[in-house]
């Protein structure tokens, strides 16, 4: 199925976005006159820039984090945009399945399991976790929608 931009879970946006926040090297060709002239001592000096560490060695130290917090919502929504990234459907479906055993009522999570079954092609999968959203609250208008595009596709 193709990716359109009114899903409103569109992870490629939310990797470009962490992309442009990680911290880059300047040159000192890049540094304006003014500013060289301002040195403080609060200013890092180019050996302390640390890189950034890779995406799947972040997924690793997520994987480690909800292993040992297996309900920490926070870190899993981390570890399922950073699955996105990657493209790790299954290892996030997983834990996704795992999470809503015990908290069944968590609408976020089972919206975003919803949405990864039916990028992976799932959709019967798919529609029985969008009708499990609105059995339990029947004005989630995403959880709506996304079952009535699903059935005009059949």
């Amino acid at each position: 199925m193709a990716q359109d931009n009114e899903t409103p879970l569109d992870y490629r946006r939310y990797a470009a976005m962490t992309q442009s926040l990680v911290a880059k090297k300047v040159t000192p060709a890049e540094v304006p006159a003014e500013d060289k002239d301002k040195k403080t001592k609060s200013a890092p000096s180019k050996e302390m820039v640390k890189p950034a560490m890779p995406p799947e060695r972040q997924l690793e130290a997520l994987k480690a984090k909800l292993d040992e917090k297996i309900d920490d919502v926070k870190t899993l929504t981390e570890f399922i945009k950073l699955g996105y990234e990657l493209g790790e459907y299954d290892l996030i479906i997983g834990y996704m399945r795992d999470y809503l055993a015990r908290k069944s009522r968590d609408n976020g999570i089972r919206f975003n399991l919803a949405m990864t079954l039916m990028r992976k092609g799932d959709k019967k999968g798919s529609k029985l976790q969008f009708r499990k959203i609105l059995s339990y609250d029947q004005k989630h208008s995403q959880a709506r929608a996304m079952l009535d595009r699903l059935r005009r596709e059949e």
